[in-house]
């Protein structure tokens, strides 16, 4: 999957490299499926996980990462999707 990303999107993941945030194994998984198109609902099968889970996940990273005070999951999906 991450040389799919990587052929479809060049710069993705200097990107993500540059947050100075270390993303867990699952998070970067996560970012990959947002970024090739996938719900959230497909998310969750695809990993395994309840759909709250992947939920709360993106809420987390919206909030860590971009620093937004009322973080929803809906933001970080916007800006995995603008890099």
């Amino acid at each position: 999957m991450k040389s799919w990303i990587s052929l479809c999107y060049p710069d993705f993941f200097t990107k993500l490299d540059s947050l100075c945030y270390r993303f867990k194994e699952k998070e970067m998984c996560m970012n990959m499926l947002i970024k090739a198109g996938f719900a959230p609902s497909e998310i969750a099968v695809l990993l395994g996980h309840p759909v709250q889970s992947i939920t709360t996940m993106r809420r987390r990273l919206s909030q860590s990462v971009l620093e937004h005070l009322r973080p929803t999951p809906q933001q970080w999906d916007d800006f995995i999707n603008s890099l």
